[in-house]
């Protein structure tokens, strides 16, 4: 017996080919130089050469460059790259290599002020094979909306501070809509850059709970959470923040990488370990950071490393959390980075004293930085089944859109090719006197695969 069921499936493999959509996804903190005067000087800090943008930059390209699922033209790679912590040099850098790979690249001032150029921004890249269906972003402000950087500067530190819900600096979420041309799937990928205090990032994750509660579609949130209050040693909310995105329905799928390799995203500059001092050791390093001898304050940090045996890795800073998919879907997250010695996936690396000794004795034998940035990236891979009944919601929702995909000229398809279709599932489907039969030859569940 044919059900409708196996015609309607093989209907649907002849129209529009395979029902296997994969997306995939690289987030990554870029680290850029504010509040460093001079972008092109080999030491964004003093006495740590190599450490700034245009000198990890090479690195960087590396890995952006690093093709996935097999594809060589970079035009035809179906990644989506969401970066955060652009500064306006590094923003005009990364534009310009995207586009000259046929990317689209969408970037939005975390404070909305275009012309506010002591913000970051946050930045997408995106492959031919999806079209933007709308963009939008959310302030995390007291009223929702932004402020100018002229109105910011009216604020003092302590209105500023209660104004951004706990943030010194204006925080938002860039929120892009996709459409897969060649399925029609539509969903949402929202990029984060929460602030750093404790108050601040749970507020924002609950903020954008409520924003998405109404969200029909799918959607993938990434970015740097920034799990650590820039005063305490040791991230102290990660647990919470998770619970607040699992409460609205989300699963946090980067959450096992706490346990596996290096069990950290982020690998912290050898300067940047001030929350690590007491009060004397911090006058010190005030005192030898604005010195005129940029060797004498290097050699105090990496010697007060060793002495105090100070970690540079530090937790999983950056997460991915995914809500709405088909139960069916498959999805995988890995950690990642450029080294000066290859691609290196952290998560997959045993021994994280190893690991951290060799970024550090990059800086003791004078080489800088041998990573691309002080957090790893995230590969998100996602891949689900598109099933017949969707394929039709899909396009008959987008005819606005995409003229050719009607509803007439679907049905249109459908009839003229019925004939072919029976004949065709005849010869390859096997009949069966079982009253059971439809259930047998349902579609079978999507096949795991690795990132």
């Amino acid at each position: 017996m044919i059900t409708r069921q196996m015609l309607m499936d093989e209907l649907y493999k002849k129209v529009f080919g395979d029902r296997t959509t994969h997306i995939r996804i690289k987030t990554i903190n870029v680290q850029s130089d504010r509040r460093v005067e001079d972008k092109t000087a080999k030491n964004a800090v003093p006495g740590f050469d190599g450490t700034n943008f245009e000198s990890r930059w090479p690195l960087l390209k590396e890995f952006l460059a690093s093709r996935t699922m097999g594809f060589s033209n970079p035009a035809q790679d179906p990644t989506i790259f969401m970066l955060q912590e652009m500064d306006d040099a590094a923003k005009e850098k990364l534009q310009e290599y995207f586009e000259s790979q046929g990317m689209i690249f969408l970037s939005e001032k975390y404070t909305g002020d275009a012309s506010d150029k002591s913000a970051f921004s946050f930045g997408m890249a995106l492959p031919q094979q999806y079209s933007v269906v709308n963009t939008r972003q959310v302030y995390f402000t007291q009223t929702g909306k932004p402020l100018t950087r002229e109105e910011q500067d009216e604020l003092n530190p302590e209105q500023r501070k209660v104004f951004n819900c706990g943030s010194e600096f204006a925080k938002s979420a860039q929120l892009v809509t996709l459409r897969d041309k060649k399925t029609g799937l539509e969903f949402l990928v929202v990029n984060m850059h929460p602030g750093l205090t404790n108050e601040h990032k749970l507020e924002v994750m609950r903020r954008i709970g409520v924003e998405l509660q109404n969200e029909k579609r799918p959607i993938v949130l990434a970015g740097d959470m920034n799990a650590f209050d820039f005063d305490v040693p040791e991230p102290t909310n990660l647990e919470e923040m998770s619970e607040t995105m699992m409460q609205n329905g989300f699963d946090a799928n980067a959450k096992h990488l706490e346990t596996e390799g290096v069990q950290s995203t982020f690998m912290s500059m050898p300067y940047d370990i001030f929350r690590y001092l007491d009060e004397a050791e911090k006058d010190e390093y005030h005192r030898l950071r604005k010195g005129v001898d940029p060797i004498e304050f290097r050699t105090w940090v990496l010697n007060i490393i060793k002495a105090k045996q100070i970690p540079l890795s530090g937790a999983v800073l950056d997460r991915v959390f995914t809500r709405g998919f088909a139960s069916g879907a498959d999805i995988r997250v890995n950690s990642a980075t450029m080294t000066s010695e290859g691609l290196v996936y952290p998560n997959q690396k045993p021994d994280r004293a190893m690991f951290e000794d060799y970024v550090l004795d990059g800086y003791i034998t004078g080489q800088g930085s041998v990573v691309m940035s002080d957090h790893y990236a995230l590969l998100c891979h996602i891949m689900l089944e598109i099933t017949w009944q969707q394929a039709m919601r899909f396009k008959a929702g987008n005819l606005k859109s995409d003229a050719v995909d009607t509803a007439g000229a679907v049905k249109t398809s459908m009839l003229s090719m019925f004939s072919s279709m029976r004949n065709s599932v005849t010869a390859t489907c096997s009949r069966s006197p079982d009253s059971g039969e439809e259930q047998a030859n349902a579609p079978s569940a999507p096949t795991l695969v690795a990132v």
